[in-house]
């Protein structure tokens, strides 16, 4: 991790001084500036970063907000259903300004 952080410390200064060069130069800087510091995100995220039971928990969490989700949407979609049903046989006045 510290060797990759290093390397994108040194494209950083790398693209500070493409950048100052109209052109092409400035273009390959931004994607080099891009590829150059993902490899530090990247390695940083395939990191693990909790435990076996914190990810357990978080993903428990995370299935009950998913079931409340489902819950209340199945619930909205019978209001919809029963709003339509009644706006068909009593049609909505269109109201104008």
């Amino acid at each position: 991790m510290e060797r990759t952080f290093e390397f994108a410390v040194r494209v950083v200064s790398l693209c500070r001084t493409l950048d100052k060069s109209p052109g092409v130069s400035r273009t390959l800087a931004r994607q080099l500036l891009r590829s150059g510091t993902s490899i530090v995100a990247n390695i940083e995220e395939g990191q693990p970063s909790q435990s076996k039971a914190d990810f357990i928990d978080e993903t428990n969490q995370l299935i009950a907000i998913l079931t409340t989700i489902i819950r209340k949407t199945k619930a909205q979609g019978v209001i919809v259903s029963l709003f339509s049903i009644h706006t068909s046989h009593f049609p909505i006045p269109v109201l104008s300004r």
